[in-house]
């Protein structure tokens, strides 16, 4: 039928009211797609009541396909549109690396989401053609041989998690979206259900991606990556349409100035971004203009300094003051997310300081002064390894202060710290616990020093 953009999403929306598809898919940013979902279904089952009665919302990593297409086929026992919304789903998105599957596995297993880690594992043990529990004794050196990645040094949930969902085994994705496809084509699908996928990233080349294109409703809120000047001003443009879209429900507006300014501190976020405007509008009262002074009342402190300040606590593992500084740009309304994505780089900086020490070509000596480290290591690290230095500070004494601490963290707890980040910041755009308590619990689990026993203690 047809495929819509952010430009064109209230076309999307408007038209989904009176002609609406069997079948949208919304793919891209998370928060994004969340939005547009909402708003979809309330243009498909307008009336509140009957939104509450014939709205099935299904999490994607729990979901088993076959189950939702038979539910899809069948008649309900209420009258009316139904709708079966499908957050996270799998079946258009491209192939998922075991590291996530597993990094998202051991999150729920943590929060006690035993059938949802069991699931995940499932995926995992089908990847490695093992059962959970063969999974479980695989040595590191295995794990890297069938799966790309080593997990960490405890692996015995992974057969308490397969065993919680045992016999819970489903069609494979090539069976299940033809089973789709053909549904439809069949048309076995009762009219007035309708069904919505929600993805981050949908893999274009596959049969179901050109079915839903052709018959039914693509809405791509894709956000493009990257340092460019187009991308940058793409972001912009998505960031300047949400706030916009808050001001207009609140009969607000906003100066240039002010909107640029709340844009700088809280970078590409966009649920932050929409819970800051907020929060911007609240403040400003009976007043019809937010100024940039409510800005600086509210926000405060720079995002560079705040953030400079809070991982360079993590990074010397000083846990106590990292709390603190967190929760002083909690109170300065800074959104956690906007801490896991400078926490997020610092680690990454780690990484490549690591993959630095570790090479012979030249060699890194601890200790080394920062003359010697100028005008001898740097010189010849920017010929051997320009790769890795160009994600890290240009400036070379602040390069020689991180070098410095570069043996704070090990490989394996940074790859851990970077697989519970990107597992945060889900959960976080998900919902569920506060996010501030979810950062507050990373810190506590990967700031503090851990001594040969592996438990942790406080550096005071």
């Amino acid at each position: 039928m047809a495929t819509y953009t952010s430009d064109t999403l209230a076309k999307a929306i408007k038209k989904a009211a009176t002609s609406p598809a069997p079948v949208y898919l919304i793919v891209g940013e998370r928060f994004l797609c969340r939005q547009a979902a909402a708003d979809l279904t309330r243009a498909l089952l307008p009336d509140e009541q009957t939104r509450a009665a014939n709205l099935t919302a299904i999490d994607g990593d729990q979901e088993d396909p076959a189950a939702t297409l038979a539910a899809l086929r069948s008649y309900g026992l209420f009258p009316g549109r139904k709708v079966f919304l499908v957050k996270d789903s799998r079946l258009p998105a491209p192939k998922v690396s075991a590291r996530e599957i597993y990094t998202k596995a051991e999150a729920a297993w943590r929060e006690g989401k035993a059938t949802r880690a069991g699931r995940l594992v499932l995926r995992l043990a089908a990847l490695a053609k093992m059962e959970p529990a063969e999974l479980a004794a695989l040595s590191p050196e295995a794990w890297d041989d069938r799966l790309d990645f080593t997990p960490g040094a405890d692996t015995a949930w992974i057969a308490a998690a397969g065993a919680a969902v045992e016999g819970a085994r489903t069609a494979t994705a090539t069976d299940i979206t033809d089973a789709y496809i053909e549904a439809w084509k069949t048309e076995t699908v009762p009219a007035d259900n309708i069904l919505v996928l929600l993805t981050e990233a949908a893999d274009k080349r596959k049969k179901l991606y050109q079915f839903i294109k052709k018959h039914g409703v693509v809405i791509d809120l894709s956000v493009a990556a990257g340092s460019g000047r187009a991308a940058r001003e793409g972001r912009e443009k998505v960031l300047r349409g949400l706030v916009g879209k808050v001001l207009k429900e609140w009969n607000k507006t906003m100066e240039p100035a002010a909107v640029s300014a709340l844009l700088d501190r809280v970078g590409f976020h966009p649920v932050a971004v929409v819970r800051e405007t907020e929060k911007l509008v609240l403040y400003a009262d009976n007043r019809p203009r937010v100024t940039q002074d409510d800005v600086n009342t509210l926000i405060g402190r720079t995002r560079e300094d705040a953030l400079y300040e809070l991982t360079e606590a993590v990074t010397r593992r000083q846990v106590e003051p990292a709390l603190r500084l967190a929760a002083r740009m909690h109170a300065a309304g800074t959104h956690p997310l906007v801490m896991v994505a400078g926490t997020r780089n610092q680690f990454r900086r780690l990484l490549a300081v690591k993959a630095l020490m570790a090479a012979s070509d030249p060699p890194f000596i601890a200790g080394m002064s920062f003359p010697a480290f100028q005008k001898g290591y740097l010189p010849q690290a920017k010929d051997s390894h320009p790769h890795l230095l160009a994600l890290l500070p240009n400036h070379p004494y602040a390069l020689h202060m991180l070098m410095g601490r570069g043996n704070a963290y090990t490989t394996a707890e940074i790859t851990t710290a970077l697989g519970d980040l990107l597992a945060m910041e889900m959960r976080m755009k998900s919902g569920g616990l506060p996010p501030r308590d979810l950062f507050e619990n990373f810190l506590l689990r990967t700031v503090p020093q851990k001594n040969t026993a592996g438990r942790t203690h406080l550096r005071k």
